[in-house]
C-alpha cells in the first residue's frame, strides 16, 4: 500500500511479482529487488472518513498544536496498514490463485508488518502423528 499517512488523496497499492520466494520471516533485504513490470495501481475505496481523518491531521498540523493526538495517530496508522493486509487476505480467500504462489501484503515504510499468504500446500498431506511422517491423502 502506498504511503497512505501523507498522501491521503488517494490510497492505492501496486502488485508487483519476484523470480524467487524466501520462506524466512526474517529475511526482508530481498523485497526491494522485484523483478516484474510495472502493472497499473489499483485505487482502494471505502475508507474515505479515514483518509479525511489523515487529512485533517496532516494539514491542520495538528501534531504541533495538539501533542496527545500522537500515540493515536501512530495507533491509527497500524490500524489502517493491518486492514490493508487483511483485506488482501480476504480477497485471497474469497477464490482461487491462478497459480499456487505466495503473496505477501504490506504498506510504504512497514516493512517490519508483513502479511504471508501462502498457498495451501498441505491440503492433500496430513501428519501422520504416531510416525512423524506427511502421507499423501487418497482421493475418494
Amino acid at each position: 500500500m502506498n504511503g497512505f499517512e501523507i498522501n491521503y488523496d488517494e490510497w492505492f497499492f501496486n502488485p508487483f511479482a519476484y523470480s524467487s520466494y524466501s520462506s524466512d520471516f526474517d529475511d526482508t533485504e530481498w523485497l526491494s529487488d522485484w523483478q516484474s513490470p510495472d502493472w497499473p495501481q489499483i485505487t482502494l475505496f471505502g475508507m474515505e472518513s479515514s483518509q479525511e481523518a489523515f487529512a485533517w491531521y496532516h494539514e491542520q498540523r495538528i501534531w504541533e498544536s495538539q501533542r496527545d493526538f500522537k500515540p493515536i495517530y501512530e495507533a491509527s496508522l497500524l490500524l489502517i496498514a493491518v486492514r490493508f493486509m487483511a483485506f488482501v487476505g480476504t480477497v485471497i480467500k474469497s477464490g482461487k490463485l491462478a497459480k499456487p504462489i505466495p503473496v505477501l501484503a504490506t504498506a510504504h515504510d512497514f516493512y517490519e508488518s508483513i502479511a504471508r499468504y501462502e498457498p495451501n500446500v498441505a491440503a492433500n498431506r496430513h501428519t501422520d502423528k504416531r510416525k512423524g511422517r506427511n502421507k499423501k491423502r487418497r482421493r475418494q
